[in-house]
């Protein structure tokens, strides 16, 4: 479901990274953690091999991740690495903020956002649903129409 290809899914997946990207922002993501995360997520989301090469002191973050699966780090199944390397970051800023506030706020957003992907995929199937119900409803309600119509036109 998170790989779909239909075009109102690619629409809703890039604004659903764009806003885990706002999000990352507003917790002062270190920078190439959170240029990491989009090209992953974007990476696993289409299918594509990811070629960036990460900075060692994230080499062994991404390698981890990878063996989690970036599937389950939409789902928020995060390697605890990242809070290490957030918190180095936050420390290297003098920030009063803590790696693991981060990825707790980090787990919710993918949450948040995974819940308006799925919320959007029942839209569209209920709405096909729901018009192939209606067409079939007026379709029998002309057929009974006519039938009455049949039977009315012709005494008794």
């Amino acid at each position: 479901m998170w790989a779909c290809k239909d075009s109102g899914a690619r629409d809703t997946w890039s604004k659903a990274i764009a806003t885990i990207d706002l999000t990352l922002q507003k917790l002062d993501t270190d920078p190439t953690i959170r240029h990491l995360i989009l090209v992953y997520l974007n990476g696993w989301q289409t299918g594509t091999d990811i070629t960036y090469r990460p900075p060692r002191e994230l080499e062994a973050v991404l390698r981890e991740q990878t063996t989690i699966g970036w599937h389950h780090f939409f789902e928020g199944w995060l390697s605890k690495s990242w809070i290490e390397a957030q918190q180095t970051y936050y420390t290297k800023t003098k920030s009063h903020k803590t790696g693991r506030h981060w990825v707790v706020a980090l787990i919710k957003k993918l949450w948040d956002t995974a819940w308006d992907i799925w919320e959007h995929k029942n839209e569209v199937l209920h709405e096909c649903e729901n018009l192939v119900t209606r067409s079939m409803g007026l379709h029998f309600n002309r057929r009974v129409t006519r039938v009455f119509l049949d039977l009315c036109s012709h005494p008794l």
